[in-house]
């Protein structure tokens, strides 16, 4: 293999699966996350829904990319479920970047207020063909704000208090500090971890096609 075929192999081979097994989805993920942080900017005001929606498509042309340039080395039918599963990994990976986000947002922004519960309603929510029984917590609150909180179980009794983290934007809904902990805590290992599994698969695609399809 002569010089111009080395460069081309680490160029156009090497370079290409590490782009589609690393940049690219470092890339989804990384707009993910900064269309939630626009989402949560309170000083932007209603723009922050429009820039969000054009951050959201953006990341979406991204992924799509990522998801085309593994069926650009799956030229072998038998494997094109390979690229199905990098692109829902990847699509689960942005999702719970997200979530965990959004938790951190919430746990820098929203300070802690004790409310007292002073009537619970249970009420059925009908979401699509789906339908789950959900709890109305009516509160008196510290400054006034909020006045209910749902959620599907019940987290206090009538009479008890509840604490909350209440934004006092009110751009952030406000969520039991517990499990916004949690989602804190776990999204960005799950996050990680699917991200990893893409990887794997991208770079075992990729190191076969380099075996046995490119040509330098």
């Amino acid at each position: 293999m002569g010089p111009m075929a080395v460069r081309r192999y680490l160029v156009h081979g090497l370079g290409r699966v590490v782009l589609i097994a690393a940049v690219l989805p470092a890339v989804v993920v990384a707009m993910a996350v900064g269309t939630t942080l626009v989402l949560g900017a309170a000083q932007l005001g209603w723009w922050r829904w429009l820039l969000a929606a054009l951050c959201a498509l953006l990341t979406l042309l991204a992924g799509a990319a990522a998801a085309w340039a593994v069926y650009s080395m799956l030229d072998d039918s038998d494997v094109a479920g390979v690229g199905q599963v990098c692109a829902w990994v990847l699509l689960v990976a942005a999702v719970f970047a997200c979530v965990g986000t959004w938790a951190q947002l919430t746990l820098d922004r929203a300070p802690p207020v004790t409310c007292e519960v002073t009537r619970i309603t249970e009420r059925e929510e009908t979401s699509g063909n789906s339908t789950r029984t959900v709890y109305d917590h009516d509160l008196e609150c510290v400054g006034g704000y909020p006045t209910r909180y749902t959620d599907p179980s019940v987290q206090a009794n009538a009479g008890e208090r509840l604490t909350l983290l209440v934004d006092p934007d009110r751009v952030l809904g406000s969520e039991v500090p517990g499990a916004v902990e949690a989602n804190r805590g776990s999204s960005p290992w799950v996050s990680g971890g699917l991200l990893g599994v893409y990887f794997l698969l991208a770079t075992a695609r990729g190191v076969y096609w380099l075996r046995t399809e490119f040509r330098p």
